[in-house]
């Protein structure tokens, strides 16, 4: 495992390597890491652990051990609780033989998903880190730039498209902190994306965008930057409604510069 890693993932993902090897000996082919921590900027206090496991056989026999994994970890490590990925099998990679993976999710539930995660596909095959077996390079991974345009169109039109119509008063039971996290950083990061051709962190991609966009943004770029850095107290002097709407201004003007990025 590389020496590389941060302390707190490299030491989470020991035991969860040694307990997968534990739980399905002989049946574990490959452990990878993609998102943020293969990207370069883990953040111990909001990243997620994104891995992706190839096991030789995914039966209901496996499914069993895979959740004993997950129980055993959390138990030993209070940082088990970050971790969020897919299970497959190998024959399952190649695109023509894609079926579902067993998703395990942060929130520790597991369930059967399609595998039409281009995002993740494409961080597996150019920067996927390698925890055991061969390396991610080498999985015979089946996607291209032209599939991240076109999942990058779809969530334009569908999820934000959505969030950007939603009536503000939507938005007052839930966490303010995380809407304008998630969605200016999310935004910032997908346009740098697009114009780079090169995977970014949320951080990264704020950081360019600071640099990139008129001044009339860098007010909610830094209340976002603030927030996932949990760094003191807002400077914005806006009500939560009007917190909303710039988000949600924010959140249309960079939908409409993806969409010219991508022509």
């Amino acid at each position: 495992m590389s020496s590389e890693l941060p302390a707190l993932v490299r030491e989470v993902m020991d035991s969860y390597c040694a307990l997968l090897h534990e739980e399905l000996p002989h049946q574990v082919y490959g452990v990878y890491l993609y998102g943020s921590t293969a990207l370069g900027h883990h953040n111990p206090r909001r990243s997620d652990i994104d891995f992706f496991t190839v096991l030789h056989k995914l039966d209901d026999e496996a499914l069993v051990r895979i959740q004993a994994v997950h129980e055993r970890l959390l138990k030993q490590n209070e940082s088990a609780h970050k971790l969020e990925g897919e299970y497959t099998q190998l024959r399952d990679i190649p695109r023509a033989q894609r079926q579902k993976w067993y998703r395990y999710t942060s929130d520790g539930q597991y369930q059967w998903e399609d595998m039409n995660n281009h995002i993740a596909w494409y961080q597996l095959k150019h920067y996927g880190l390698t925890l055991f077996g061969p390396d991610a390079a080498t999985l015979s991974i089946d996607v291209d730039w032209e599939d991240i345009l076109d999942i990058t169109k779809r969530n334009i039109h569908g999820y934000w498209a959505r969030q950007a119509r939603r009536n503000p008063e939507d938005f007052q039971s839930l966490d303010l902190d995380v809407m304008v996290e998630f969605g200016v950083l999310s935004l910032c990061r997908m346009y740098e994306t697009l114009v780079t051709g090169e995977m970014v962190t949320k951080e990264a991609g704020a950081e360019a965008m600071l640099a990139r966009l008129p001044e009339r943004w860098h007010s909610i770029i830094n209340e976002a930057i603030r927030i996932r850095e949990c760094k003191g107290d807002s400077l914005l002097k806006y009500t939560p409604r009007e917190l909303i709407v710039e988000t949600q201004t924010f959140i249309r003007y960079m939908s409409e510069q993806c969409l010219t990025q991508m022509g």
